[in-house]
């Protein structure tokens, strides 16, 4: 019989659950040489069989250098130029009046204590030039696009003296009416303040199970939470699927 994770466990399955891990953990205290302490050094963690962690690790695992971008050497610098004092160790990029999207790696060294940051440069000139509207197709030009606009009555995009701009004449215009009321809509999509509260109505839950537990808002509405209470059969079978029946 499968069993439901996310179903509840009453409290005699919980108590039965920390017997067990109680017996194992005093099946591991009188095993050979477990470990009773782990130190890190640098990229190293040490395991030891013993809290006097001066001795021999009984093991090390190495993890690789930690590597990771520095958010105050990292950012879009819109007019760029290059400096050996502010970005040391690096290579110019020759990039000087572009904008360019500066990385900086930061690593920890082998004292595990120092750190040295590493500079990388992309040329940004291409995302960040200006756009230009003009005539009857898209040209890109010097990283520049031109493009014509539809006349079609349906665009809200026009262009003016200033560039592009959006047409708002079909939009819903604002209403003030009163925080968490429920709006009404009109046939042609206007939209009206009903005065009614929206915590004041109380909504059918669709598709709820039958026995699961509710939640209860503050406003009095109710949801079904999906979980419902697990049996001890079920409880159980998930002991034993993960430390074997009982015996």
């Amino acid at each position: 019989m499968a069993y439901d994770l996310n179903k509840l466990a009453k409290l005699q399955a919980v108590n039965d659950l920390a017997q067990r891990i109680q017996t194992r953990l005093n099946a591991l205290e009188t095993a050979d040489a477990p470990i009773k302490s782990v130190t890190v050094d640098g990229n190293a963690l040490k395991f030891f069989t013993t809290t006097d962690t001066t001795t021999t690790p009984a093991f090390t695992i190495d993890l690789p250098a930690e590597m990771f971008l520095d958010s105050v050497s990292t950012g879009l610098v819109p007019n760029f130029t290059f400096s050996a004092s502010t970005y040391t160790g690096a290579t110019d990029p020759n990039l000087n009046g572009k904008p360019v999207m500066v990385l900086g790696v930061k690593t920890r060294n082998n004292d595990g204590v120092t750190e040295t940051i590493s500079y990388s440069f992309l040329d940004m000139s291409a995302l960040v030039d200006v756009y230009v509207a003009s005539d009857t197709s898209i040209v890109i030009t010097d990283y520049k696009v031109k493009a014509n606009v539809s006349a079609d009555s349906d665009n809200m995009l026009a262009t003016t003296a200033n560039g592009l701009k959006v047409d708002g004449s079909g939009k819903v215009d604002k209403v003030v009416g009163t925080v968490g009321d429920v709006v009404a809509f009109a046939a042609n999509g206007a939209i009206s303040d009903t005065g009614i509260a929206s915590a004041d109505v109380l909504t059918k839950v669709a598709g709820a199970t039958a026995n699961n537990l509710v939640t209860f808002t503050s406003g009095g509405g109710i949801s079904d939470t999906g979980i419902s209470i697990a049996t001890n059969a079920e409880v159980t079978e998930m002991l034993d699927s993960i430390f074997g029946a009982a015996s």
